[in-house]
């Protein structure tokens, strides 16, 4: 018996001797642990100090990931923010913040994206007080104005070499309306485009003319034109392809409220009252206004 005890004392001694705890009482409660039980207390002692070491590894692996997430986070968060600031910061409102560095930042990603979708921020921000920030914004009006102009140009060299390609005259005839509506064109240039968009939308019409959006932008240009009697005329075309649509008669009605004439409004009125064409919340309100308004 005592020969046993006196080889756990040994046993237990070398163990203690090669066990790698760091703190140095458990060394001590250890070797208590295994003299009082012998052969026990050593299988204990030992399946302890595995089991911490793996315990203890996979919790230092997964500090280790968490700390080096957190570094990886802190050193992209900054340009994510920056990235997503037009979505967390409604564009127009950073104007009002004081951080001109925060405007500038939004207006550099406005141009790694798409600067015509924030065109209306851009001209905010060209008067922007902060002479840094109107100069990032000019130089983005000017890449936008650039990439307009080589569009229009790339659609009018193939529509020169095929006129009759529906899909080219469409695509140029968006191009030019796409410019228009950006707001960046001087009067000279904005009524020239005018013209050629109006062209390329009768060329349309005669391939296909089930589209009576075709008419309704045609007599709009003609009214933005002032050419008046050619709005109406295509009115009339639009009133015989469309029986049932509420939209030639709220074009002619416009064109009259705009030329003050009372009789004419209330003849397209009167006749429209008679139709069979229902109209919706919008129209209903549109010719509510103009009632309302001076003629």
């Amino acid at each position: 018996m005592f020969k046993i005890y006196l080889i756990n004392i040994i046993f237990s001694l070398i163990i203690f001797l090669f066990a790698k705890v760091k703190k140095k009482e458990e060394y001590f409660i250890g070797f208590i642990i295994m003299i009082c039980l012998p052969f026990f207390g050593s299988v204990f002692y030992i399946m302890n100090i595995y089991y911490r070491k793996k315990i203890t590894s996979k919790f230092k692996v997964s500090e280790l990931e968490k700390d080096s997430y957190s570094q990886s986070a802190e050193l992209t968060s900054k340009p994510f923010y920056l990235s997503k600031k037009m979505d967390v910061i409604p564009v127009e409102d950073a104007l009002v913040l004081n951080d001109e560095k925060i405007k500038q930042d939004l207006i550099i990603n406005v141009l790694k994206s798409d600067p015509y979708k924030y065109l209306g921020f851009l001209k905010k921000a060209l008067k922007d007080e902060d002479t840094e920030t109107s100069h990032y914004a000019a130089t983005a009006v000017t890449e936008v104005k650039r990439k307009l102009t080589l569009e229009i140009q790339e659609f009018e060299e193939r529509y020169e070499k095929n006129k009759t390609d529906l899909t080219v005259i469409k695509a140029y005839a968006d191009a030019i309306k796409k410019y228009n509506d950006s707001g960046l064109l001087d009067k000279s240039a904005y009524q020239k485009n005018l013209y050629i968009y109006i062209e390329l939308l009768e060329k349309i019409i005669k391939i296909d003319e089930s589209d009576e959006y075709l008419y309704e932008e045609i007599i709009n240009c003609y009214i933005l034109l002032k050419e008046f009697k050619k709005a109406i005329e295509y009115c009339n075309r639009y009133f015989e392809k469309f029986k049932k649509s509420e939209k030639p008669y709220l074009l002619i009605m416009k064109i009259y409220f705009i030329n003050k004439n009372r009789t004419k409004f209330n003849k397209v009125l009167e006749k429209l009252k008679e139709s069979n064409v229902i109209l919706n919340k919008d129209s209903l309100n549109l010719i509510k206004f103009w009632l309302e308004g001076e003629i």
